[in-house]
């Protein structure tokens, strides 16, 4: 198994300061991509609700030899201070949700998460903010990797428009109950946050319409079937597994 850590290149600002650097640039991250695929590298978009079991399918697939890219990780990674001082990404979110969602320079994202998953609107504002830097730095890693594909898990892969640089899409499924019972038990909240959060994201027929493939991983989702699953739809990509 292959997963790649993130090196953030260095943007600081001064705490709660002026924002002195440009974001990632679009078309530039669109270059990106664009050199990757040249290397004939697919890059399979992974999607899921929140407990569908999504991080548990990506250790599969990379125990078959694909580099795996948590975007959760690198979004945590770029919210991290920058010797000592607040990183961009951090910085625009202070301009957006204020000085409570920090512990000094670094972004509480317990604290984050509780203010946007019952409020639409600020998840959208958020999303805006963040998607730029996840994808620049998600694409910089993807280019650097020495495999033959690389799995991008990203929890709103469509609503980021991660999905129009990926060659294939996967999406996992699972019932709302199981989902809001590993919600649960993975947060520690109760049953009827984790509801509101699981309403706040796509439903299962939407992500069955629109990822190239599909794989269920319920309640009592067996790991060798599963298994069996993902490497034909691997083989279906057109992918060489180890």
């Amino acid at each position: 198994m292959k997963t790649l850590k993130t090196k953030t290149k260095a943007k600081t600002e001064e705490a709660f300061g002026k924002n002195t650097d440009a974001a990632p640039d679009e078309n530039n991250t669109a270059a990106d991509i664009t050199d990757t695929k040249n290397k004939n590298k697919k890059i399979i978009g992974l999607s899921g609700r929140s407990g569908s079991g999504k991080g548990y399918i990506a250790k599969l697939i990379c125990s078959l030899g694909i580099t795996h890219i948590d975007t959760d990780a690198v979004y945590h990674d770029l919210l991290s201070p920058r010797g000592g001082k607040m990183s961009e990404c951090a910085a625009e979110l202070y301009r957006a949700f204020g000085k409570e969602i920090f512990d000094c320079d670094a972004v509480n994202r317990k604290r984050l998460a509780a203010i946007v998953f019952s409020d639409r609107e600020k998840l959208s504002t958020l999303n805006e903010i963040t998607h730029r830097y996840i994808l620049s730095e998600t694409l910089r890693l993807a280019s650097e990797s020495d495999t033959s594909a690389v799995l991008i898990d990203a929890p709103v892969l469509f609503e980021s428009g991660f999905d129009k640089y990926c060659d294939f899409t996967l999406g996992v499924v699972a019932d709302d109950e199981t989902c809001i019972s590993r919600i649960m038990k993975r947060d520690g909240i109760s049953r009827d946050k984790a509801a509101l959060r699981l309403s706040n994201q796509l439903s299962c027929e939407e992500i069955e319409s629109r990822c190239d493939f599909t794989v269920t991983n319920g309640e009592f989702a067996d790991k060798e079937e599963l298994l069996s699953k993902l490497k034909n739809i691997l083989c279906k990509m057109g992918i060489t597994l180890q």
